[in-house]
């Protein structure tokens, strides 16, 4: 949340070390590859394809098949969707065949991804939408909801979701970020600038090429450009 990318990527790798003592080496792996697409951005997604790979090789089937969710985060994030869909259809079909429900609204979340990388909002709506259906409570899910709600145009609707998500968690500076973002281009920027501030402060000690906390100095000098 902190936008310490690296040092989480470095910690990880520390607490697979001590977890594997503990823990059955698949769940280790998995855990890992789970957590790695929070911790990526476009200009790391190479070598985290690559460091999941070394993951997946080290698990087996058929568990190995929960790594094509995981993968496909990441290739969403590069732009290749097509791919996406595959690596995501690999764990969908392991969800169906051992009934794995529980996990259906990460999956939808990920579709929404991969819908948003096509460049069809409006799909992108629909799945995030249907996560927040299975999943209410979910953080993630209603955050990602907001987002493509403001990019395809849909204001009133982000403005409630985005509400939503800050009553969950106030801090948020993702969350914060979006809703700057979507009072600016509403010229409400004075109601932005509260929102972009508990941005930048939970941004504080971002890496520097974070995405997140690059936009929210981008909108910093562009708020400073509307005074």
């Amino acid at each position: 949340t902190q936008g310490r990318w690296r040092l989480a990527r470095r910690e990880m790798d520390t607490w697979d070390e001590v977890a594997l003592a503990a823990v059955s080496p698949p769940q280790v792996h998995l855990a890992h590859a789970i957590e790695l697409p929070r911790f990526t951005s476009p200009a790391w997604a190479d070598s985290s394809l690559a460091r999941m790979a070394e993951l997946r090789a080290k698990v087996g089937p058929p568990n190995d098949s929960m790594f094509g969710m995981c993968e496909a985060q990441v290739l969403a994030l590069q732009g290749r969707p097509d791919e996406a869909a595959r690596a995501l259809a690999e764990t969908d079909a392991m969800v169906a065949e051992y009934k794995l429900e529980m996990i259906r609204p990460v999956l939808l979340v990920i579709e929404g991804e991969i819908a948003d990388a096509r460049g069809n909002l409006d799909a992108a709506c629909d799945f995030h939408g249907r996560a927040v259906e299975l999943d209410p409570t979910g953080k993630r899910p209603l955050r990602r909801l907001g987002r493509v709600q403001r990019l395809a145009g849909r204001h009133e609707e982000a403005e409630a979701t985005l509400a939503k998500a800050l009553v969950q968690s106030p801090g948020h500076p993702g969350a914060n970020l979006e809703m700057a973002l979507l009072l600016t281009d509403r010229g409400r920027s004075e109601e932005a600038r509260p929102h972009l501030d508990k941005a930048l402060a939970g941004w504080r000690q971002a890496d520097p090429d974070h995405p997140g906390a690059a936009r929210a100095r981008e909108l910093e000098n562009r708020l400073g450009t509307l005074q």
